[in-house]
């Protein structure tokens, strides 16, 4: 490579503070789902947080922080059967089946990853609430409920999906919307490659 265009090129890097992302990260399918980043607000990283449509209200699901948002509109009240997402998966070495559980959190507790359209804070009353939780809407913004998997013998600590399942299923628990049940929902994913010019700071 030509000295000066690498000191071009260092000095451009340096400049702009932004570096070369390359990873690989589980990517679900819903019905309808609106992709976000899964860093910095939602601008930076592999789009690994989906948010979907599901009979009146809007879920979101994050695969590798088993992150998991209950959005719900004004009007409308859900449920939970249970605290539990279930993986059946292939990884790189043999069949995967695990069942994580997860517990309410404070929206915020994650860290600052969740995208402006998350922005809506759902009252936290217990970690281990499943509900009845309310519906509010902010224009077209909804309160959002936050849920992440924990480490059954550290309820404390987060647990996270091994990295390196090349594809599979993830099963989220039942649910009754506005007295309706409706049974799990189970999506598929695959893994997926990813590159981009990162910003150092955000």
């Amino acid at each position: 490579m030509n000295k000066h265009f690498a000191l071009l090129l260092f000095s451009s890097t340096v400049l702009t503070a932004c570096v070369p992302m390359s990873t690989t990260y589980e990517r679900i399918d819903a019905p309808d789902a609106v992709r976000f980043k899964s860093i910095c607000r939602g601008t930076v990283g592999p789009p690994s947080t989906i948010y979907y449509p599901y009979h009146g209200i809007y879920i979101s699901l994050n695969f590798s922080s088993t992150r998991f948002g209950l959005h719900i509109p004004e009007g409308m009240t859900v449920q939970l059967d249970d605290n539990t997402i279930k993986v059946n998966a292939v990884s790189m070495a043999e069949p995967v089946q695990k069942t994580v559980h997860f517990k309410a959190f404070p929206q915020g507790a994650g860290g600052n990853d969740d995208p402006p359209e998350f922005s809506v804070r759902a009252p936290f009353t217990s970690p281990d609430s499943l509900g009845p939780f309310e519906g509010r809407s902010v224009g077209n913004h909804y309160v959002y409920y936050f849920f992440m998997g924990v480490n059954d013998d550290h309820p404390d600590r987060m647990v996270s999906l091994p990295f390196d399942l090349t594809e599979g299923t993830i099963q989220l628990p039942a649910m009754t919307i506005n007295g309706q049940r409706y049974e799990p929902q189970i999506l598929p994913f695959k893994q997926t490659k990813f590159f981009e010019i990162s910003p150092v700071n955000c």
